[in-house]
């Protein structure tokens, strides 16, 4: 028999089966990538709903901080008109009211000391020594009050 005759048929039969082999390479191919796409959207899917459930989870948290700084920030101005009131009560007093002007000596504009002085309890003050004294003390209860709201709302937070 003769080579001849029957190269065509070998050459056509592997050019055949490489097509063939081809067209299944490509069909087992796409089926693994559409596979890797599938899953790819399902983990990016999933990655989403998670994203949102932190997102919402984070914006309730974050609710509850603003909550409970308002409430520190509530407090705080609660305290500082209590002690504005209080400042106000001792400035409006009976007892401010009978204390006595500061005594300036005549010589040189020094003040007086009080003749009877009965101690250093200040019960001696000129009124507006004790006015002034008063406000600072006020001012002193005012800046406490601020730096406890400012602890809370820092502790509130932890």
């Amino acid at each position: 028999m003769s080579l001849i005759p029957t190269w065509p048929f070998v050459v056509g039969g592997l050019l055949l089966g490489a097509a063939g082999g081809a067209a299944l390479d490509h069909t087992i191919m796409s089926a693994k990538i559409a596979r890797i796409e599938k899953a790819s959207a399902d983990v990016e899917r999933q990655r989403a709903e998670i994203y949102a459930a932190d997102q919402r989870d984070n914006r309730t948290k974050e609710q509850k901080m603003a909550e409970r700084v308002g409430q520190a920030e509530q407090e705080k101005i609660n305290a500082q008109a209590q002690a504005r009131a209080a400042g106000a009560a001792s400035l409006n007093s009976e007892r401010m009211r009978q204390r006595a002007e500061r005594r300036i000596s005549p010589a040189g504009g020094v003040p007086e000391a009080a003749a009877t002085c009965a101690g250093s309890t200040g019960a001696e003050l000129s009124r507006p020594d004790a006015t002034f004294l008063i406000g600072i003390a006020q001012r002193a209860d005012e800046q406490r009050a601020a730096l406890a709201a400012c602890y809370g709302a820092y502790d509130s937070l932890k």
